[in-house]
């Protein structure tokens, strides 16, 4: 049995499809997966260093041309015209070679801006209990998947019920709660602790797999999946909100295939 209901249109629940075989947790477990995007770009712009051009060619200065042992007075001034030209070159590039640089600049920063709770906001969230899979996009409104996922959590501390991830530790619930302080959505007590992450409601997959490891290895749930002979991610995570945007089932296979990963992960290194 499964089992979460946080309503006001809330967090429904489908069934994982039954043609894919998997391995699951107990109904006592929440594996959640958080998917980011970058904030929209006028927020996104305020956010990131501004592009840095590269200083603009100055005046050509005659006296900067090596003309070496050269004596040779036809062949110094066609060494000249040569360098006058290659200025000239680089004069009339500069404009365009500086557009493509910008250009450049803000396509990487866009697709590194969903890895950070400054530059990146939360798209969805997925949720997994046995065979079950849901997930919640707020309608739209960050601050409704905030909510709502501290609710989850609140009802799953309550019922003693620990919520699994991979890198959950490390980057979703930190996620997560640094987007809560930036829009002022309320966090429960206790989800920080001096400083630290409680680890008490929440079991990282990535740091189980670690076993106790002073600086431990990233380890992604795509090549610990396919270690453990459960299968692998089905698109390329730093890509999800151009997916969400332009093909909302395939974005959805995809988060329901990691929530599926996680499950089957946590199944095996917690058994």
């Amino acid at each position: 049995m499964a089992e979460i209901t946080i309503d006001a249109t809330g967090i429904s629940l489908t069934t994982i499809d039954p043609s894919i075989p998997s391995q699951h947790l107990g109904d006592r477990y929440i594996v959640v997966d958080i998917e980011t995007g970058p904030l929209p770009d006028e927020e996104l712009n305020d956010a990131i260093p501004a592009f840095q051009a590269k200083p603009r060619p100055g005046e050509f200065d005659p006296s900067s041309v090596k003309y070496g042992r050269m004596k040779d007075e036809l062949k110094k001034r066609a060494k000249l015209e040569e360098c006058i030209k290659s200025h000239e070159d680089l004069c009339a590039r500069y404009e365009t070679e500086t557009e493509e640089s910008r250009r450049k600049y803000y396509i990487e920063e866009k697709e590194r801006a969903a890895l950070s709770a400054i530059t990146g906001k939360i798209i969805c969230i997925g949720y997994g209990i046995g065979h079950e899979f849901t997930f919640d996009d707020g309608d739209g409104s960050e601050k409704v998947i905030l909510s709502r996922f501290w609710r989850v959590f609140e009802k799953a501390r309550k019922e003693n019920k620990i919520i699994v991830g991979h890198h959950i530790a490390g980057f979703d619930v930190p996620f997560i709660w640094r987007r809560s302080k930036a829009l002022d959505v309320k966090v429960p007590q206790g989800i920080i602790s001096r400083g630290r992450l409680s680890s008490e409601h929440f079991i990282d997959t990535m740091d189980v797999w670690a076993c106790g490891e002073r600086q431990p290895k990233y380890t992604s749930l795509n090549s610990l999946a396919r270690f453990l002979g459960v299968g692998g991610k089905t698109e390329d995570g730093k890509l999800f909100y151009q997916i969400w945007e332009n093909d909302r089932d395939r974005a959805l296979l995809y988060l329901e295939n990691d929530i599926r990963l996680t499950s089957a992960v946590a199944y095996i290194i917690l058994s």
